[in-house]
């Protein structure tokens, strides 16, 4: 009778202190990681700048005071930004034009968020020219 009781309470120390084991080895393991979830959405709000500044024909206006101007009033005022566009001349192909380059420096900045979107301008019904707009947000 004492031998199981003595199997018993070994195997019922084995046992609490795998639970305990395996406790500390998941609450560490959670710490470790990142919450992606600020990242994630601070991409979606980037790429809706984007698309709003392009719906309402602020890329192709090529006007850096009007899509600075549109970028405040649709973007978190809190967040700092970089916004970079190319422009391409279209005449039977598509020719370099310039670049336009405005907002916070981010070289130094280990974590932003790059949404990028490209765009045809028309005129006269035929494409005048296309775009490629790059965002970086950061908090």
């Amino acid at each position: 009778m004492a031998k199981g009781f003595v199997f018993t309470l070994d195997a019922a120390f084995a046992v609490l202190i795998l639970i305990i084991l395996m406790a500390t080895f998941s609450f560490f393991s959670s710490q470790a990681e990142e919450n992606p979830y600020p990242l994630i959405i601070l991409k979606m709000q980037a790429n809706d700048v984007l698309a709003v500044l392009d719906k309402h024909g602020d890329l192709g206006s090529r006007d850096i005071a009007r899509i600075n101007e549109s970028m405040q009033e649709t973007l978190t005022p809190t967040l700092n930004r970089h916004m970079e566009i190319e422009y391409y001349n279209y005449s039977k192909k598509f020719y370099y034009l310039e670049t336009v380059d405005f907002g916070s420096n981010y070289s130094e900045i280990e974590e932003l968020v790059l949404a990028e979107r490209e765009f045809l301008v028309f005129e006269n019904n035929t494409v005048a020219y296309y775009g490629i707009a790059r965002l970086r947000v950061w908090p």
